[in-house]
């Protein structure tokens, strides 16, 4: 009798241990599911000859005379290595600038935390915000020792990394021959698009050619928004009309008496999109 019930003491033992095993094991595998590791890479980045925040090409005064900025943001949490060396996000030697080291006396700081601000010594932009570059390091990692990904050239003033649909995965692996086919007339449907939005902006610098000149600011402090600014370089500007991505923007008086025309969208462009985009008519 005794035996017996040893025997079915270790039974329910070896049913418990199972049990908690394979508990373990499905938690665990739920977890790692549910913490999917977003790829390290560059959101965005943006020059100023001061700390505005205020993106223009040539900016009329520099407010700041302490520094010139760089400030970029990352896709993930950045922290200070503390270690000297190009895998240091707030390390000077994990940047290069118009193809040259960071200048002696450059500090590299968080803005936030995954955003960077490196402070040049003043005057080193030369007064303007553009057209320069800036290079990251192949070897920078983020918090959890992730290494950078992808494009780490970026053109300034202000440039979204190019890898915007980076979180899109593809399922090629799983998915069906009629899924895959799906998936390859999405790409040619996106190509496709491309196309028409390249032909679209040569559409409309077309169209300006025979309206004013401008000057362009934009701001991007906003997530998914760009607040654009645009100076017509005439004396009525009130006869014309502009919009940005089929956004209208609406003229107003500044507090020095410029009237300008002032919007936003609700997409996050690059400099260099924002002046592709704008449209300028003649007010009916």
């Amino acid at each position: 009798m005794k035996k017996k019930v040893i025997a079915i003491v270790i039974l329910l033992a070896l049913v418990v241990s199972v049990g908690i095993f394979m508990f373990n094991k499905n938690s665990a595998t739920k977890t790692n599911a549910n913490s999917k590791q977003i790829d390290f890479k560059i959101k965005s980045a943006f020059a100023d000859v001061d700390s505005d925040m205020i993106i223009e090409n040539t900016p009329k005064e520099d407010t700041d005379k302490k520094y010139d900025y760089i400030f970029v943001t990352f896709s993930n949490v950045v922290v200070d290595t503390k270690k000297d060396d190009s895998s240091n996000p707030l390390s000077a030697k994990s940047y290069t600038f118009d193809n040259n080291a960071l200048p002696k006396g450059t500090v590299v700081t968080l803005k936030d935390a995954n955003q960077v601000m490196i402070e040049l010594p003043n005057g080193y932009l030369k007064g303007v915000n553009a057209p320069h570059s800036l290079k990251v390091s192949k070897d920078l990692k983020d918090k959890d020792g992730q290494t950078i990904k992808d494009s780490l050239e970026i053109k300034l003033p202000y440039s979204i990394s190019s890898t915007t649909n980076s979180n899109k995965q593809t399922e090629s692996n799983t998915s069906t021959k009629k899924e895959n086919t799906t998936d390859n007339s999405q790409k040619s449907d996106d190509k496709k698009s491309d196309n028409k939005t390249s032909s679209s902006s040569e559409k409309l610098n077309s169209t300006n050619s025979d309206m004013p000149k401008y000057s362009v600011k934009i701001m991007n402090t906003v997530p998914q928004t760009t607040i654009v600014a645009v100076t017509l370089d005439s004396s009525n500007p009130e006869n014309y009309k502009v919009s940005v991505a089929g956004s209208n923007l609406e003229l107003k008086t500044s507090n020095k008496g410029e009237k300008v025309f002032v919007g936003s969208t609700d997409k996050q462009y690059s400099f260099d999109e924002v002046n592709k985009l704008i449209k300028i008519e003649k007010a009916k």
